[in-house]
């Protein structure tokens, strides 16, 4: 027969056991991204200055490497690279900021004046 002392002693031991945290010793949240991906992105991003966060992920993606536009963000700011301008389209001026330039607005009076 097992004495009152052995039974404390096995639950206080199963109890340390339990709360130990040795089952979860992992690092909480998502594992980091590979440094082959980190490198593909960095890569894309210098040879395609225009290209945004979406479109690096559209081509990981056509290359079987998924991440997100945030995770594409977040590696470029590591590499002091800063994201594609925004452009309206093309990557052109639009209409109205072309129109606006002095030189555009010179040139366009003058060809008016001058019947062309």
């Amino acid at each position: 027969m097992a004495k009152p002392d052995i039974i404390l002693a096995w639950y206080r031991r199963l109890i340390a056991q339990k709360f130990d945290g040795s089952r979860h010793r992992q690092y909480p949240g998502r594992p980091p991204v590979s440094s082959e991906v980190e490198a593909l992105v960095v890569r894309m991003a210098r040879e395609n200055s225009g290209w945004g966060y979406d479109r690096i992920v559209g081509a990981l993606a056509n290359l079987g490497h998924h991440v997100s536009d945030q995770t594409v963000g977040n590696i470029l700011r590591c590499h002091g690279i800063a994201p594609a301008p925004k452009a309206g389209g093309n990557g052109q001026p639009g209409v109205t900021r072309l129109i606006r330039r002095p030189s555009f607005a010179e040139r366009a009076t003058e060809e008016a004046a001058n019947g062309v």
